[in-house]
């Protein structure tokens, strides 16, 4: 009997000990810019807010950064708060919707090279950081020195030649309604309740491909791309019911 009692009660003390799994979300949209030569880019925060949206249904971890805001100091601030506090059973999500160039993205007051993101994020014990980058050039990212980071995936809206492009009708972007529509249920091929990484970009690319077109001029075309070695593509982003 006391060895039965002595065996619950490791048992209780094992499952206290096991915490919860956390999902961390920074999501970052910038419409406006305090250099006036930039173009102001309408849709950028509310891209943000709708991410923001999406995963408040997963947790309630999620950090919001617009225009203002979302300077060089305080991304960066933000992020490495996340980053010190995710455990490694833990994951990362930021999303960034605004202006980028070749090799970073333009803050509201400044410049972030996308290698001090992925430098960051390589501080952090969690065990998957999804990074989804809605802005031009964004593929570039590829020879910035992300590639084969510990357990990043990135995901971004285009080629590094290419720009990112909004409908004339709708409300935000290609890619971001693409993505959103995604982890919502729209890429989950195999029906499982589930997203992976791999379902969330094909559906994502021909998301966006089929609605560009496929006969558009190359300066207009718009490709998708994933930064994430091949051990990341089945990682589950998102569950839902």
């Amino acid at each position: 009997m006391k060895k039965r009692i002595l065996s619950l009660l490791l048992a209780v003390c094992c499952l206290a000990g096991i915490a919860e799994a956390r999902t961390f979300v920074l999501s970052i949209g910038i419409s406006n810019y305090a250099n006036p030569s930039v173009n102001n880019l309408p849709m950028s925060s509310k891209g943000a807010l709708r991410f923001r949206d999406a995963m408040l249904q997963q947790t309630k971890d999620v950090t919001t950064l617009t225009s203002a805001n979302a300077t060089t100091a305080n991304i960066m601030q933000k992020l490495s708060a996340i980053c010190n506090r995710a455990q490694k059973e833990d994951r990362i999500v930021m999303y960034f919707n605004g202006h980028g160039d070749t090799g970073g993205l333009l803050t509201f007051d400044g410049f972030l090279k996308y290698k001090e993101i992925a430098d960051q994020l390589d501080k952090s014990k969690a065990n998957l950081k999804f990074v989804v980058i809605e802005a031009c050039h964004s593929g570039s990212a590829k020879d910035a020195g992300i590639s084969n980071r510990n357990n990043q995936v990135w995901m971004v809206a285009s080629r590094a030649d290419e720009y990112s492009w909004q409908g004339a009708v709708a409300d935000n972007s290609y890619f971001t309604l693409a993505v959103l529509k995604g982890l919502r249920g729209k890429a989950d091929f195999n029906a499982d309740k589930q997203v992976t990484v791999l379902e969330l970009f094909k559906y994502a690319y021909n998301d966006v491909v089929n609605r560009k077109g496929k006969n558009v001029k190359p300066d207009e075309a718009q490709h998708p791309q994933l930064i994430a070695p091949k051990t990341q593509h089945n990682r589950v982003l998102m569950k839902y019911k």
